[in-house]
């Protein structure tokens, strides 16, 4: 099986923070690795894996709605997750 990447996953958010991608289309594209990762028997996790996991279940939230036309998580959230994914990166 593929694994997601820490550069994937800042490459994803990057792509949104430059409007070349939606958050629903990211956000999207995380849930399908979680349940890649979910519904796979006997997964073997890794360290890497472990990292990865809680980065997707930010990225999965990218997109939730505090009002009916503003988001949750400001363009300053998705800026800070880059760069807690780029300190991640650099410990492993």
């Amino acid at each position: 099986m593929n694994r997601v990447t820490i550069d994937e996953l800042i490459n994803r958010l990057e792509q949104v923070l430059r409007q070349e991608r939606t958050r629903e289309e990211i956000s999207d594209w995380a849930y399908q690795w979680m349940e890649q990762y979910e519904n796979i028997d006997g997964f073997d996790w890794t360290a890497s894996d472990e990292v990865v996991w809680p980065c997707l279940q930010t990225i999965y939230g990218m997109d939730l709605l505090e009002t009916p036309s503003e988001y949750l998580h400001d363009r300053s959230d998705l800026e800070s997750w880059v760069m807690e994914f780029k300190k991640l990166k650099n410990h492993h």
